[in-house]
């Protein structure tokens, strides 16, 4: 094993924070709910996180009325619902994070503070947010494979120096003001956004993409029927995926049906367009793949079905198909080798909230070859010959691509490249109060299913920024080709997360520590292939706290 680089968590700043940050759609609290939900302490979840004050209100409110709840999570209710339903919550805190990476002595570290706030202008009318500052340092490859970063920032100028190292200084703001009820609500904030249900690292949005202005509209009165609309401002990338530009949108509109008690079906439809704003699309009650058409634009519409089952003791399914492009006449002739570009997630659940089994999950994610990526207007703006040239990259270069499922260089959905399958099961349990841990086993297949030899002057990399296409602007999709390719890159992860919480009222003191085992096998190139026989083991090694103080 390769010598491990010493790393050293210096001094963060104490500032003063709010105490329960509920815009985080993969935070702590959206943990419980879902381990409440999905024990049958509360009867019906939005599918789209995070959610206002009025919906954890209400969902809380049930935790804590329900005789079956243990102890310990009445509890824990309780302490959430006192620090939502307070005329004005605020919190001090302090946080920092060390990871080590070992095959590469790949050091990462943050720390920092800011606040964090939940506040009531009247019964229906609640806004809630966060504001911190921070250092950070991180090297290349600092996460595992399949995971994504804890935050967001902006590069800008602004750093300094210490023990010989260049510390990045940025800041992080992100909140929902929220209008109306549980059942009904207007909600408006800079957050993360995250579609269940499977709501961690998911098909549809998986929680990890940059925090992006948000706009929902959202009825769910817990009965049969529900629907929601979400305006997303996004912010795009040029076709390597570097560079940051505006004027690019997403739209998307949910439909719920629950036919039984038990059963939770929904029909999903999106759009991600740019370089104007179209009213079309937020026209109520219609198909988005009919008003692009309508409208005279190829934007990239998406549609999908989700579905979420109860079943005995405790055990629960869901799944998601997320279509972006297709040929349903090829699979109305059984040909399913064929165009199919789309992400199929599966999710098996039990929750038995036991002090020593929680929760455990196993989940099952395929996005075929090409999914998430879009030509965008290379081909018809681009005014030379498309080719692999100097003038042809620095076009690619110097000009948005408005159309792929990316904002601010990430993925909206999955932390997954096209073209890949991620099998993860994951092990939750409370032996105290105060003690979490989790356990987690992945293994990630991918293929680049572009050829090398392949005349196309865009990116061919098997990545979301890879379109397809080649310079004569045909599609290189026809077939399925998932995860044919002779050499395929295996990532296998292993390892765990222990949290401990000391409460110490008015203060509440978190430790963190958490261990990854990484192998990857037949590693990629620079250029995006897998080689054969290039294997590599890496270590990761992370540890963080949190200091909270209310006032």
């Amino acid at each position: 094993m390769r010598r491990f680089t010493l790393l050293l968590l210096i001094t963060l700043l104490p500032l003063c924070v709010f105490a329960l940050d509920i815009t985080d759609p993969l935070g702590d609290i959206y943990d419980d709910i879902q381990v409440w939900y999905e024990a049958g302490l509360i009867d019906e979840v939005p599918s789209l996180r995070p959610y206002p004050a009025q919906v954890l209100v209400a969902v809380l409110g049930q935790v804590t009325a329900d005789p079956d709840t243990p102890a310990a999570d009445r509890a824990q209710a309780e302490e959430y619902l006192g620090a939502l339903t307070a005329k004005q919550d605020i919190d001090g805190v302090w946080f920092g994070k060390a990871q080590l990476k070992s095959s590469e002595s790949e050091e990462y570290l943050f720390g920092g503070a800011g606040i964090e706030y939940n506040t009531w202008f009247s019964e229906y009318i609640a806004l809630n947010g966060r504001w911190v500052a921070f250092g950070k340092y991180e090297g290349d490859g600092y996460y595992p494979a399949g995971e994504g970063r804890e935050l967001d920032s902006f590069d800008d100028n602004a750093d300094m120096g210490i023990a010989g190292r260049k510390i990045d200084l940025r800041q992080l703001f992100t909140n929902s003001f929220s209008l109306g009820t549980d059942s009904l609500y207007f909600q408006a904030g800079i957050h993360r956004s995250s579609y269940g249900p499977v709501f961690d690292n998911g098909a549809v949005l998986g929680g990890y993409a940059h925090n992006a202005p948000t706009f929902n509209v959202v009825w769910d009165s817990g009965g049969k029927f529900g629907m929601t609309n979400t305006y997303i401002e996004l912010s795009a990338s040029n076709y390597y995926g570097e560079d940051v530009f505006p004027d690019k949108r997403m739209v998307m509109q949910t439909y719920t049906y629950r036919p039984f008690e038990w059963a939770e079906f929904e029909f999903l439809q999106s759009i991600v367009y740019g370089n104007r704003f179209d009213l079309v699309y937020f026209v109520p009650f219609s198909f988005l793949f009919y008003n692009q058409n309508l409208a005279g634009y190829e934007d990239n519409s998406w549609m999908g079905f989700s579905m979420a089952l109860d079943l005995p003791r405790r055990t629960g399914f869901n799944g998601v198909l997320y279509i972006d492009d297709a040929h349903f006449n090829d699979f109305l002739r059984l040909d399913f080798n064929t165009m199919f570009k789309a992400a199929i997630n599966t999710e098996f659940t039990w929750t038995p909230m036991h002090k020593y089994l929680r929760r455990l999950s196993l989940d099952y994610l395929a996005v075929t070859p090409y999914t998430y990526s879009h030509k965008s207007k290379r081909f018809s703006d681009y005014s030379g010959t498309v080719e692999d040239s100097p003038e042809y990259h620095e076009w690619l270069a110097e000009n948005a691509n408005y159309l792929n499922y990316t904002s601010y260089g990430d993925t909206l959905g999955p932390v997954l490249d096209p073209n890949s399958d991620r099998i993860t099961i994951k092990y939750h349990a409370r032996p105290l109060p105060q003690l979490d841990v989790k356990l987690i086993g992945r293994m990630i297949r991918h293929g680049n299913p572009t050829d090398e030899n392949y005349e196309s002057g865009g990116v061919t990399d098997g990545s979301v920024y890879d379109d397809g296409y080649d310079d004569d602007e045909d599609q290189t999709f026809q077939d399925l080709r998932f995860l044919t390719q002779d050499a395929l890159e295996y990532t296998f992860t292993a390892g765990f997360d222990l949290g401990y919480t000391f409460d110490l009222d008015p203060h509440t003191v978190k430790l963190l520590f958490g261990y990854r085992l990484e192998h990857i096998r037949n590693k990629m190139n620079s250029g995006g292939y897998p080689v054969k026989g290039d294997n590599e083991t890496s270590h990761y090694v992370m540890c963080g706290f949190a200091y909270s103080c209310s006032f």
